[in-house]
């Protein structure tokens, strides 16, 4: 991001969030970082808005941690949806040796896109999974 680029947004949309849970507001605020302040996303997936998606570098490896919230309902929290078939894209130099599930416990295929991106699909997710990318 270039020095000086910047966005308003006229209200508290991290707070309102929170308080309202719209997807709405996650999509405008991803909108902006995307197309206005031009941020590169590490990361991108075609997963269900239902599945939290976080990413870790650390030496020698980086994981892929998915958590599927469908049984979240409130305060209430029941047997999740299984997810399936769900695409990561990540945004690495490295080649990876082996890319892996930890709940799963299976080896997954992997490829590079066009634009240098690791991609590989995970086939199903109940609760959680770990994926390993070595």
């Amino acid at each position: 991001m270039g020095a000086g680029k910047g966005a308003i947004i006229p209200w508290q949309i991290g707070t309102h969030y929170k308080n309202h849970s719209h997807h709405g507001h996650a999509m405008l605020l991803m909108a902006v970082l995307r197309d206005v302040l031009q941020c590169p996303f590490a990361l991108s997936t075609d997963a269900s808005p239902l599945v939290m998606v976080t990413a870790h570098r650390a030496a020698g490896h980086r994981l892929v941690s998915l958590m599927n919230l469908s049984g979240q309902l409130g305060t209430a929290f029941l047997p999740p949806v299984p997810m399936r078939n769900i695409r990561i894209s990540i945004n690495m130099e490295e080649t990876p040796v082996s890319v892996r599930t930890l709940c799963g416990g299976e080896s997954l295929c992997f490829s590079r896109m066009a634009d240098g991106a690791l991609e590989f699909t995970i086939p199903s997710l109940d609760l959680l999974e770990v994926v390993v990318v070595e």
